[in-house]
């Protein structure tokens, strides 16, 4: 038997899925090669990102998965299921071969791959903070420099909710540049208005940084408010207290375990904080935090 199928490749482009289960991230490859490499490895979907010929192979999709994101440099290529198969009658010999078809025109996921959505936009308001704890004043971070409660220059917070796997959010916290301690840097993060709000908030996941380990956060506080009064301890009600997702180094540029979190109440701002980091550091650091509901 001569069993040939053909398989459709559905893309779209300037897109990234966030998967929870990525089965592998190779670097220095082609989309192409993306393509033949996923295929062979029974990858389901694959992320091409074409600004470092980065390639990420899904293994499986989850209702937990965050779903497609917008990101300029990325494409998301998928199967198209079922297989369409035809056999031919040969002498008793059997090969196999695989025609991949891609095509031009966008295919949409089923409805049921994609049951949360990011509620933070790029152009939310966000404001650094520092030395700042559950139901407490928030302490301002909002200078660039390299001394306590500053960012580092060009890590802004406004990174962390920008869709750019490339950027990053450093904060030194209680401590500067030139030291370093296990806590220096916890009790940093941001607090954020929707522009989409009030939204339910059900869950959170870290991307992490370019660099230094050391510096990812392990665990987190997220409070909510319909306060305007943002900077003042008591409007805020905390909705989650635990693990950042980052418990094990999924790697550079990696996605963390997604939180889930029960949560049926819907606010117009929330303040993440994080409470503890990986280990001995200058600074806490996250390429994205990506809040959903």
């Amino acid at each position: 038997m001569n069993n040939v199928s053909s398989l459709r490749i559905g893309f779209i482009s300037n897109a990234t899925f966030i998967a929870r289960f990525i089965d592998q991230t190779l670097s220095n490859i082609s989309c192409m090669q993306c393509t033949c490499t996923a295929l062979i490895n029974s990858a389901i979907g694959w992320n091409c990102i074409t600004i470092n010929n980065t390639c990420q192979l899904i293994k499986n999709y989850s209702l937990t998965d965050i779903g497609i994101m917008t990101n300029s440099y990325g494409i998301f290529f998928f199967q198209q299921f079922p297989f369409q198969l035809t056999t031919n009658q040969t002498n008793e010999e059997t090969t196999n071969s695989i025609d991949i078809i891609a095509i031009t025109e966008t295919i949409p996921l089923s409805t049921t791959i994609e049951t949360l959505s990011r509620l933070t936009h790029p152009n939310d308001a966000i404001f650094g903070i520092c030395d700042t704890i559950v139901g407490g004043d928030s302490t301002p971070s909002d200078i660039s420099g390299s001394n306590q409660c500053n960012f580092y220059p060009g890590e802004m917070p406004a990174n962390a909710i920008d869709n750019d796997e490339l950027t990053k959010y450093t904060n030194f916290g209680n401590g500067t540049i030139s030291t370093s301690s296990e806590t220096q840097g916890c009790y940093t993060g941001f607090y954020v208005t929707l522009s989409n709000s009030p939204s339910v908030l059900k869950g959170v996941q870290f991307r992490t940084g370019n660099d230094n380990p050391n510096r990812d956060p392990i665990t987190i506080t997220i409070e909510g408010t319909n306060s305007t009064l943002l900077t003042i301890g008591n409007s805020w009600i905390l909705i989650y207290s635990g693990c950042s997702g980052l418990d094990n180094d999924p790697g550079r540029y990696e996605l963390g375990v997604q939180q889930t979190f029960n949560n049926t109440i819907a606010y117009t701002s929330y303040r993440l904080l994080v409470t503890t980091k990986r280990a001995l550091g200058v600074a806490v650091q996250y390429s994205e935090a990506f809040l959903f509901g």
